[in-house]
C-alpha cells in the first residue's frame, strides 16, 4: 500500500511539473486592427502570427506554446495603455509586448516606467528617434530609424541635383523626427531648409495641404503621413503639377496606395528599412515566403507582414534563450543577441544598445503598386 501512495504521489507531482512546464508563453500585441491605419496594422500582426504558429507547430518552445493575444487599440493612445493596464491585471500577464506607432508605443513604455516593470517591448511600425533617445531598456528596435531614412532619402534625391524641399507630416512623435530629421540632412548638405507643413495625426484627407506644397517652389515632398492621408495628397499634388517628387517613408504600402490613386502613385519615392519581401535573394525573405505560401490568403508578402514576422524570430530567439523564464531573463537573453543573422538581415543588441537593424536601402513605386529598387 506505501508503495502504490508513493507511486500515486510521484505520478501526480510528475503531471503538475508537466503542467507547469506547458504554461503558454503570452505574448500580446497592442495594434490597431481598426481605424485610420487598420490595415497595416492587421498586415503587421499577420505576419508575427504566421511565425508564432509556426513555431508552435514544430514543437513551441521546449514544448510550450506561444500564446500571441491580439488587443485592436484602434491607433488610440489611450487605448493602448488600457490594453497594457488589462493586460498586466490578467491571470497571465505577457512576457514581452509588440507595439505600433510611436505615440502608442511611448505611452506604453511610461506607463511601464511608472511601475518600475522590466518587460521587453518591440515597436512595430516606427523607426522614431523619440523611442531611442533617451535609451529606454524595455524598448527593442528591429529596424533602422526614420532618421536613417529620410537622410538616405535626402542623400539619394540631392545627389540627382534636386535642391528644395517640402515636409508634410502627421503632428506628433513620428512626424516630428522625420521632419527633424530631414532639416538635420539638408543643413549638413548646405541645403535650405525644408518647408513644413503639419496635419493632425487622424485626419485622413490633407488634399488641402497640395496646393500650399505646388506653390512654396520646391522640387521634392517628403511625407510622414499615414496611408489615407498619403493618398489623399498624392492624389491632389498629381492632379496640379506632375513635376514634383514625392518620397516617403518604408511605413508606406506602395500596392495600397496604387489601388488608392492608380497611375498618380507611379515614381514615387520610398525608403526601404527591410529588404524586398518579394525576393528571395536573401534567405531570410525566401524563409518567409514559404511560410507565407502555407498559409494561402492569409498573409501578403508586403513590408508590414515581414517586419512582424522579422520581430517574431528576434522574440523567439530569446524567449528560446531564456527559456521563457520571465520578461527580466527574456530582457537579458535579448540583450545577449550579438550579430544575429536571419539569413541576410543582421540584428545585435547590447546592454545599452536596443538598436537591432541598419538595414536601409530605396526604391520606386512601378506599375500596379510593384517597388523598383
Amino acid at each position: 500500500m506505501q508503495t502504490l501512495v508513493r507511486a500515486l504521489g510521484c505520478a501526480l507531482l510528475l503531471c503538475a511539473s508537466t503542467l507547469l512546464h506547458a504554461k503558454d508563453l503570452v505574448v500580446t500585441q497592442l495594434v490597431p486592427l481598426s481605424g485610420p491605419v487598420g490595415g497595416p496594422g492587421s498586415m503587421f500582426s499577420a505576419g508575427a502570427a504566421m511565425y508564432f504558429d509556426h513555431v508552435n507547430s514544430t514543437g513551441g518552445i521546449n514544448g510550450q506554446r506561444i500564446r500571441h493575444v491580439l488587443v485592436d487599440d484602434k491607433y488610440d493612445v489611450a487605448a493602448s495603455v488600457a490594453g497594457l493596464n488589462t493586460a498586466l491585471a490578467g491571470a497571465e500577464p505577457p512576457l514581452a509586448l509588440l507595439t505600433f506607432g510611436t505615440a502608442s508605443t511611448r505611452a506604453v513604455a511610461a506607463e511601464l516606467d511608472k511601475r518600475k516593470l522590466r518587460l521587453p517591448v518591440f515597436p512595430t511600425g516606427t523607426g522614431s528617434a523619440s523611442l531611442r533617445q533617451p535609451f529606454d531598456r524595455n524598448l527593442f528596435h528591429v529596424r533602422a530609424s526614420y532618421s536613417a531614412e529620410f537622410a538616405k532619402l535626402i542623400d539619394i534625391l540631392a545627389t540627382t541635383g534636386i535642391r528644395g524641399f517640402a515636409v508634410v507630416y502627421q503632428d506628433d512623435e513620428f512626424g516630428r523626427d522625420c521632419l527633424a530629421a530631414a532639416q538635420a540632412k539638408l543643413a549638413e548638405l548646405k541645403q535650405p531648409p525644408a518647408v513644413a507643413l503639419k496635419h493632425d495625426r487622424k485626419q485622413q484627407d490633407i488634399a488641402a495641404l497640395a496646393p500650399q506644397v505646388a506653390g512654396a517652389g520646391v522640387r521634392a515632398v517628403l511625407l510622414a503621413t499615414t496611408p489615407a492621408a498619403t493618398a489623399s495628397f498624392v492624389r491632389q499634388l498629381r492632379a496640379q503639377t506632375g513635376s514634383l517628387l514625392i518620397a516617403s517613408t518604408s511605413d508606406l504600402d506602395p500596392v495600397g496606395l496604387f489601388q488608392e490613386v492608380g497611375i498618380a502613385a507611379k515614381g514615387v519615392v520610398l525608403s526601404q528599412s527591410l529588404p524586398d519581401p518579394t525576393s528571395r535573394k536573401r534567405p531570410m525573405v525566401g524563409d518567409f515566403l514559404r511560410l507565407v505560401e502555407r498559409s494561402g490568403a492569409k498573409v501578403q508578402p508586403n513590408a508590414y507582414a515581414l517586419e512582424g514576422y522579422v520581430q517574431a524570430r528576434v522574440l523567439v530567439e530569446g524567449l528560446r534563450r531564456s527559456n521563457g523564464a520571465s520578461p527580466a531573463a527574456l530582457m537579458d537573453a535579448l540583450e545577449s543577441i550579438k550579430g544575429l543573422d536571419l539569413g541576410g538581415y543582421v540584428i545585435s543588441f547590447g546592454e545599452r544598445s536596443h538598436d537591432g537593424g541598419s538595414f536601409v536601402d530605396t526604391a520606386i513605386i512601378a506599375e500596379e503598386g510593384h517597388v523598383v529598387r
